[in-house]
């Protein structure tokens, strides 16, 4: 994710309403950062965050994992990382064809307030509609079918 920390946190809490899949899952946070000369890149395992915390304790696990775990990679190198490590790496975006499937292992990539960049390497661009939706409603409803694909 890349973009405002208040759209981050509610992202963070909006997966923390699905404990099957925050046991297996990590956000990964990429951010371009005006006073830093690479973008940076820092995940937060899901298992480690409580369930139900509020937007202010969300901003304060993203600003903590940032002071302690911090890559400096380009947004490209992570997806073929990710593709490397077997994941599907799918794109969400408003323009994409409908999301048909949503099965592990895939990594997920969503925007805050844009579409995520193009990248120029070969990965799955999928829509969950034609509208504008907030990244943790887009969230809310893959982690919905998600752990429904998970519980089959």
């Amino acid at each position: 994710m890349s973009g405002r920390i208040d759209i981050v946190a509610r992202v963070l809490r909006s997966l923390t309403l699905f404990p099957e899949i925050a046991r297996k899952a990590v956000l990964i946070i990429h951010a371009e950062v005006q006073e830093e000369e690479h973008p940076i890149t820092t995940l937060i395992k899901l298992d480690e965050i409580r369930y139900g915390l509020s937007e202010h304790e969300a901003v304060r696990e993203i600003v903590r994992s940032f002071h302690t775990l911090r890559y400096y990679i380009k947004f490209c190198a992570l997806m073929h990382l990710a593709m490397i490590c077997g994941y599907r790496v799918v794109v969400l975006c408003e323009s994409g064809p409908p999301l048909t499937f949503v099965k592990p292992p895939v990594m997920l990539v969503l925007g805050t307030n844009v579409d995520p960049p193009d990248t120029h390497v070969e990965v799955l661009r999928a829509s969950i509609g034609p509208l504008p939706y907030l990244a943790s409603h887009v969230v809310e409803y893959v982690s919905h079918k998600l752990q429904k694909s998970i519980s089959l």
